[in-house]
């Protein structure tokens, strides 16, 4: 058989590219679309079967492009490629960079997870700020199936084997999900478009490259040469009876709720016992999450726990989960209640502020509003840089020479906002808490740290991109915070 014409595979890639965006609901001729593109093969796909599709699919009027900065000068090649590559197209192009090293050491993940949360994190700031109302990135079949797989061997519930969900949030799209890596190399070379490749890719340190380089051409090879599309499939069918599951609980677990404040749920103990197992697990994980803001560090033993607990203890009877989450018996009912409110709840929630001058470094202990609360501030010098990343929550350090005195510290008001930490531009603290998952009746008990009125530290949580230490600092300013009940 003849060769197809590349006439065919660039009308059978855009035509694809239509059905998922229709299929799920996509993009609107309204939309106003930023495209997340690094300059590879998928990108760059995606942007130029987008500008195909325009305007009957939104307007695509920007290309973001962050660089990490992680792979030298391959990274810059690849900020540069990007700015050509946009140059006669009719877009307007954003590039960041940001310091992801730093960002990982501050926050204790992995490369990639910091990477993956800048990116998405400076995505939202430019889609905020130039009024873009979707952003649009490059997965695709293959990247679902290889996160189907590392979730698989992680031990994932259901919720981490749905697969990456084509449309995330309402503003979230992935036009190029249904597509596998073959049918984008296809179009690429139909199209003959350059790109760029990221030499990371291949490093097999990374466990999602062992997944896509190793163990997916195995199980292809010796099991199913169709292994991508049948994860696909099974993703698909999990993520749909995820929602529905998720949907149905929700009357059930009503129905169970006693009492429920911002931090403490009562659970009717004799409806929860006689309900099935799997709508036990799920009512004790849905109270969790609403009493904490999140799941992070709660495992399934923590949730079967719960429930052996409301089967088999007296009444008083309590369990401590983490992130001071306490489980137990009280009369007819089994509570979750979050001690970490608790123990603020009463403090006083009155605004106040306090200056700090350059004469109160290295003077000791500065009372900070209520509850014992102190600042230690030292001086160090430039030559003696410390081991941030081992340094703790409450604890940060700037380059003195970057900030000016007096500084102030106040709760967070409403309307902050903040450079973090590896990021280009600014964004509104609450994004900030929302993104990091902050439990919302912790978010206005935080405090901040002021220069010159901007905000230089979210106390405990992460300090401003413009008052880091870098290769030339010469003095060293540690500011550490005692909090209520914290270790110092």
């Amino acid at each position: 058989m003849p060769p197809l014409p590349k006439s065919f595979y660039r009308r059978q890639f855009i035509e694809s590219v239509r059905t998922t965006i229709t299929g799920h609901d996509m993009l609107s001729p309204d939309d106003r679309i930023l495209i997340g593109v690094s300059g590879g093969m998928d990108s760059v796909s995606l942007l130029h079967a987008l500008l195909a599709l325009s305007p009957a699919y939104g307007r695509v009027i920007g290309v973001y492009h962050l660089n990490h900065g992680l792979r030298g000068k391959e990274s810059q090649r690849d900020a540069d490629f990007v700015a050509r590559l946009t140059d006669p197209l009719p877009v307007r192009f954003h590039l960041d960079e940001s310091d992801v090293k730093s960002y990982r050491q501050h926050a204790g993940l992995s490369l990639e997870e910091a990477a993956r949360r800048i990116r998405y994190q400076q995505m939202e700031i430019t889609a905020e700020t130039y009024g873009y109302t979707k952003i649009a990135t490059a997965h695709h079949a293959d990247d679902n199936a290889e996160l189907m797989l590392m979730n698989l061997i992680r031990g994932s519930g259901s919720l981490g084997l749905s697969g990456i969900p084509p449309v995330r949030n309402g503003m979230i799209v992935r036009p190029l999900i249904k597509l596998r890596r073959a049918e984008i190399a296809k179009f690429i070379h139909a199209a003959n478009l350059p790109f760029v490749s990221d030499s990371s890719n291949t490093d097999l340190r990374f466990s999602r490259n062992k997944i896509r380089h190793k163990l997916l051409p195995f199980l292809r090879d010796e099991f199913n040469p169709n292994i991508s599309a049948t994860l696909n499939r099974v993703s698909g069918i999990i993520g749909l009876e995820e929602k529905w599951i998720e949907e149905t609980i929700s009357p059930v677990f009503s129905n169970l709720v006693l009492r429920q404040h911002k931090n403490i749920i009562d659970l009717d103990l004799k409806e929860l016992i006689n309900a099935h197992p799997a709508v036990r697990r799920r009512v004790i994980r849905r109270a969790i999450k609403a009493v904490k803001g999140d799941l992070r560090r709660i495992t399934l033993a923590h949730i079967d726990d719960v429930i052996h607990l409301a089967e088999t203890a007296t009444s008083e009877k309590r369990i401590h989960l983490p992130d001071r989450i306490l489980a137990g018996r009280r009369g007819d009912a089994v509570f979750i209640e979050n001690r970490t409110h608790a123990r603020t709840r009463n403090k006083p929630t009155d605004t106040w502020s306090i200056n700090i001058l350059v004469t109160d470094v290295d003077t000791g202990a500065i009372p900070v509003g209520s509850g014992g609360r102190v600042a230690v501030l030292t001086e160090i010098p430039g030559s003696s840089i410390p081991e941030i990343s081992k340094a703790g929550q409450n604890i940060a350090f700037f380059d003195m020479d970057k900030i000016v005195f007096p500084l102030k510290i106040r709760k967070v008001a409403h309307g902050d906002r903040i450079q973090p930490l590896g990021m280009h531009g600014t964004q509104k603290i609450k994004k900030f808490f929302i993104n990091e998952k902050i439990p919302s009746h912790l978010r206005w008990e935080s405090t901040v740290l002021l220069s010159a009125g901007r905000i230089i530290w979210i106390m405990g949580h992460r300090i401003a991109d413009h008052v880091k230490i870098d290769t030339v600092t010469k003095r060293i300013l540690k500011v550490q915070i005692s909090l209520p009940n914290q270790p110092e």
